[in-house]
């Protein structure tokens, strides 16, 4: 079940639209909302959902989570999003962690509903603007919310996903899911990485045994470590046309920046800085069901290793994709 905000749990709208608005306009009146105030967490705390994703929800989280967001509009040269929106009513965020893109959202399209859901309370760190709401509940409880009118089928205009990587278990019923909520002509944007290690387009990471172990893991829990280079194919199964693709090297270090790329230089420090705390956190939230923690430390050190030893040697890089889908017109998706 979708949960809302205080002072939201009774209403059937969160808009009212004014009578006699004029076509290309949708002035709004907010009604009354009161902040869900959430305590900056320090300790490592998870979402209390039983979806596998294996990240924290606490405050150190939230700060990387908005740290990683600047690198990504830096790296993509300026861009939140790349799906060419044309004055949307309806948007939606899915798995909005912060709610910054959802309050960017909400401030480029003033007059349009912005709706960002998560598994955890969104802590107030961005102002959201009046014509943004936000909830906490999973992607199935939109696409089937029974009588709440905010989220019926082929209503949204945009629908827009950023790393659910390490949360999503069920792609193609994700992205059918999105579908569905579009209008005809509506917009998907699913931006995706894959959890998989090149040097030069080729795999690098295959004889790395914490690799191996990682893979096995997530394969378990039915995530798919390479999203982003399937999305295409999830979008023409869910019955959509993709529109755009736009392919990245995230790299690890300087040395893209260097040969000429000098919007990844960010993303690349922070990759060196903060993806193996990262990683070896997932690792051993992975491993603590079926291994001893002397197992999980070792592990937890190989892949230090590995990630350390390419390091200003190798250009090394995962793969970052930015995919757009349309629903075409005419269509029915059910």
């Amino acid at each position: 079940m979708l949960q809302h905000y205080p002072n939201d749990l009774d209403l059937q709208r969160r808009f009212q639209y004014e009578a006699g608005s004029q076509e290309g306009t949708l002035p709004l009146v907010p009604l009354p909302q009161d902040p869900l105030q959430v305590t900056d967490i320090q300790e490592t705390t998870y979402h209390d959902t039983h979806v596998p994703y294996v990240i924290p929800n606490n405050g150190p989280e939230h700060s990387r989570l908005d740290e990683q967001h600047d690198i990504l509009v830096e790296m993509m040269q300026g861009d939140v999003i790349a799906a060419p929106l044309r004055n949307p009513r309806r948007i939606l965020d899915v798995g909005c962690g912060t709610g910054i893109v959802t309050c960017h959202l909400g401030k480029t399209f003033p007059h349009a509903e912005v709706y960002g859901i998560d598994l955890s309370p969104i802590p107030i760190t961005h102002a959201p603007p009046a014509n943004v709401l936000f909830c906490k509940g999973i992607m199935p409880d939109v696409a089937n919310p029974g009588d709440d009118p905010r989220f019926v089928a082929g209503s949204f205009d945009f629908v827009f996903s950023r790393l659910l990587i390490m949360g999503m278990n069920k792609w193609q019923d994700y992205v059918s899911a999105a579908a569905k909520l579009l209008q005809p002509g509506g917009l998907v944007e699913f931006q995706e990485l894959d959890t998989r290690f090149y040097i030069d387009g080729t795999l690098c990471d295959e004889q790395w045994e914490w690799a191996k172990i990682f893979h096995k893991e997530a394969a378990k829990r039915g995530l798919d470590l390479q999203c982003g280079s399937h999305m295409e194919e999830y979008i023409h199964g869910a019955g959509l046309e993709v529109v755009e693709v736009k392919r990245y090297r995230w790299p690890y270090g300087d040395w893209l920046a260097k040969a000429g790329y000098p919007e990844t230089l960010n993303a690349g420090l922070h990759m060196i800085t903060g993806s193996i705390p990262m990683i070896k956190g997932m690792v051993a939230k992975m491993m603590e069901d079926d291994y001893s923690p002397a197992r999980i430390a070792e592990v937890q050190a190989e892949l230090a290793e590995r990630i350390e030893s390419m390091l200003g040697v190798c250009p090394m890089y995962v793969p970052w994709t930015v995919t757009v889908g349309r629903k075409p017109s005419g269509s029915i998706i059910t």
